[in-house]
């Protein structure tokens, strides 16, 4: 009921709103690009709604009430702060983009740091799953979902890649080429049905988080390559940057592992946020679209300062 009296709300404050009246139209040119335009991200979004209903189902078939209570707790406990972060992201970069799509000197700088901010965005959020996960599943859930610890973490740095993907998704719909998307998720969907596979052979849920995150992985390479033949911005270039990402989460998990292990729980707080500022500094090296980008903001904000 919540969820109806939000709907009902916002259609009727939008309406009450807006500056123009609500009105059908039809002009068959409009409504053919708007198709051509339109069907691919429709498709596309029920292929990830289909993906991640499909992952929860194949628990839910083939292990116990309890594995479905805790896997779902600890997807639902990644997901948000993803689905949060890449709509945003996509609202403030689209227009952004969009806007300089007919420039392609302009469009490609634009582009590079638009990866570059999602890339570390992606990395901080893996990162603090790695580090934090169990630790936040227990927290919100309780005891009972410790066992989700043990995906927790797989599930957040397959939501970190998924922030990071977002930047090449919202460059393709600037550029109007929305087939992208869909194509580049086909490997991800691709990925339910070996963990399909992997399921019936006997392998756990941590195996059917292990080849989502495998399917993000490769979404986002063949992504990576099929935005290269739009925009003067080679793969090669991104390989570094990448590697360098893969090494920082990969540290990342075996930091968190170690904390768990060895330091008490304030101590797991400290140390923790200590790596994830070094890793940020780290990943800042190698960000030089970004790096300018905030440099020349901070100066901005101190000549305000001054003034």
């Amino acid at each position: 009921w919540a969820m109806l009296a939000h709907a009902f709300a916002y259609t009727a404050i939008s309406h009450f709103l807006a500056n123009r009246p609500y009105r059908w139209a039809w002009e068959r040119a409009i409504v053919i690009r708007v198709m051509s335009f339109g069907w691919p991200l429709l498709a596309n979004g029920l292929l990830m709604f289909a993906i991640f209903q499909g992952d929860k189902a194949v628990i839910a078939v083939a292990f116990t009430p309890e594995i479905v209570g805790w896997y779902g707790a600890a997807f639902m406990l990644s997901m948000a702060p993803a689905m949060l972060v890449t709509t945003v992201m996509q609202s403030l970069l689209l227009p952004v983009l969009s806007s300089s799509k007919d420039a392609p000197d302009e469009f490609r700088q634009r582009h590079e740091k638009t990866l570059q901010a999602c890339l570390t965005i992606g990395l901080l959020t893996a990162a603090v799953f790695a580090v934090y996960g169990p630790e936040l599943l227990i927290a919100l859930f309780g005891e009972r979902y410790r066992d989700g610890a043990s995906v927790v973490v797989l599930l957040g740095i397959t939501q970190g890649v998924r922030i990071a993907k977002s930047g090449q998704f919202v460059s393709a719909v600037a550029i109007a080429d929305t087939k992208i998307p869909l194509i580049a998720n086909l490997a991800r969907g691709a990925a339910l049905f070996v963990a399909i596979g992997f399921v019936a052979l006997g392998y756990g849920p941590v195996v059917v988080a292990v080849t989502g995150l495998f399917g993000e992985s490769i979404a986002y390479a063949i992504a990576m390559r099929l935005l290269s033949k739009h925009v003067r911005y080679p793969v090669v270039s991104q390989i570094p940057l990448i590697a360098v990402w893969l090494l920082l989460a990969s540290l990342s998990w075996g930091v968190g592992t170690l904390l768990r292990e060895f330091a008490p729980l304030i101590g797991q707080v400290i140390l923790g946020l200590t790596w994830l500022v070094v890793i940020a500094v780290i990943f800042s090296v190698f960000l030089p679209a970004v790096r300018g980008e905030l440099s020349q903001l901070l100066k901005g904000r101190a000549g305000v300062g001054k003034k």
